[in-house]
């Protein structure tokens, strides 16, 4: 169990005001998701300062993290799975009409049976209170996840806009968890790239096929980046159709090198299958 807990620290009363008002709306969220890789929510202790929310506690930490500390001892078998089940766990999301906006190896964790769970609803909104995303701005934005469409005066997040931050995860989890532009600190020179291109070279460890798909995420024009359900089912697709790229068997996984973590299920694709008939019957 986790406790994430409202800062009051020499904090004005607007700021207070609207830190409470945030950790309220992602609670409203996390209560409203429950999936295998999404990350659970408990509840909220507000009777008395500082509100906290209580959540699943992933004793993995944060895919970044993990990313960078076992560098070449994660297969690509395994990377492909981190990829697999943070879009499972999109999918979900957007079926129940949320947008995370802040999606990234930071924000993705990992459970204690080894599982990639998404976190942070902090920037979440719902396509229904904004209109297919709104034009909204954020605070401290993540700029090298960030859409083109979003970097202007009134970005526009959409369902679109996560597709393409998740071509960004997936570059972080094929580049040893580090992002794109690491030495480049010149956020004018980033936002430039972003808009005209092009987007960083993928790492030669990325399988051919992966890679035609993160490239696909980064289609300028929002309409025709691909939807989760479209990246899940080419995962599949691409697992099934090349023995080499092939989920590894639980004991094989390098999260199992993690404190309190241990993989005791295979990343099974007839179980996913039998969840979208279960979970998403209209669109199979």
């Amino acid at each position: 169990m986790l406790l994430e807990n409202e800062n009051d620290h020499q904090q004005s009363d607007g700021e207070k005001d609207e830190g409470r008002d945030s950790m309220f709306r992602e609670a409203q969220i996390m209560a409203k998701c429950k999936h295998k890789h999404v990350t659970n929510f408990y509840g909220v202790q507000c009777d008395t300062p500082p509100i906290m929310i209580v959540m699943e506690y992933c004793n993995g930490g944060s895919l970044d993290i993990h990313l960078q500390k076992q560098k070449e001892n994660i297969s690509d078998g395994e990377r492909t799975v981190y990829c697999y089940e943070a879009a499972r766990g999109m999918r979900y999301l957007h079926f129940h009409k949320f947008i995370h906006r802040d999606l990234a190896a930071r924000n993705c964790l990992i459970s204690e049976n080894g599982n990639i769970k998404i976190s942070d609803f902090g920037l979440t909104c719902s396509t229904i209170d904004q209109g297919n995303g709104g034009n909204t701005s954020i605070k401290n934005i993540p700029l090298r996840w960030m859409a083109p469409e979003t970097l202007c005066r009134t970005p526009n997040f959409s369902p679109k806009s996560d597709i393409w931050a998740y071509g960004i995860l997936a570059y972080e989890i094929y580049n040893l968890g580090i992002k794109p532009w690491a030495e480049e600190e010149n956020q004018k020179k980033i936002c430039h790239i972003i808009k005209h291109g092009p987007m960083p070279d993928l790492p030669e460890r990325t399988p051919a096929q992966m890679k035609d798909l993160i490239h696909h995420c980064w289609t300028q024009l929002p309409s025709e980046r691909p939807e989760f359900r479209d990246i899940v089912n080419s995962i599949v697709r691409i697992v099934q159709n090349n023995p080499q790229m092939k989920f590894p068997k639980p004991n094989e996984f390098s999260v199992n090198r993690l404190l309190g973590v241990h993989r005791n299920e295979e990343s099974d694709i007839d179980a996913y299958l039998e969840e979208a008939l279960s979970i998403y019957p209209a669109e199979i």
